[in-house]
């Protein structure tokens, strides 16, 4: 964290990258297995039917992938959020939620600490449904053959 600041900065260019570094890694490598786990079949019917480039991305990596893709989306919009929360207490600024409970936190009102930690698992549940309709609305082929 000294380092990610002696580097950005302490002003919200700085919230950003911590922000990204925190909702990178999950995404990527939920990303990466669920590429690299594709069944291996597929990929002999692809070269049988001669796709290359985009229409192989297309067809069958992304479809193949998807799963893992949206897993990995619903944790990068969780971390993303517990890397704001980490930001305003890291860097603070004055505003946010993070900021007001470490406000009340010295100032010992409880009210506003645990008002400002149900909020803070409000958002995140709502954060994990918003990733979850999105991977329906996404995925709905996905949907269809379940049924």
């Amino acid at each position: 964290m000294p380092l990610l600041t002696a580097w950005v900065g302490n002003d919200n260019g700085g919230k950003i990258v911590f922000i990204a570094l925190a909702s990178f890694f999950p995404m990527f490598f939920s990303t990466l297995q669920a590429v690299t786990q594709r069944n291996p079949q597929l990929d002999e019917v692809a070269d049988v039917l001669r796709l290359k480039g985009f229409a192989r991305l297309r067809s069958l990596i992304l479809p193949g992938a998807a799963p893992g893709i949206f897993a990995g989306l619903r944790l990068a919009l969780i971390y993303a959020w517990l890397g704001n929360i980490g930001a305003e207490y890291f860097m603070s600024s004055g505003v946010g939620i993070g900021s007001l409970m470490i406000n009340a936190q010295q100032l010992l009102d409880m009210p506003t600490i645990l008002c400002g930690m149900v909020l803070v698992g409000v958002t995140g549940a709502a954060l994990d449904k918003a990733g979850r309709l999105l991977e329906i609305r996404a995925t709905r082929w996905r949907q269809q053959e379940q049924l």
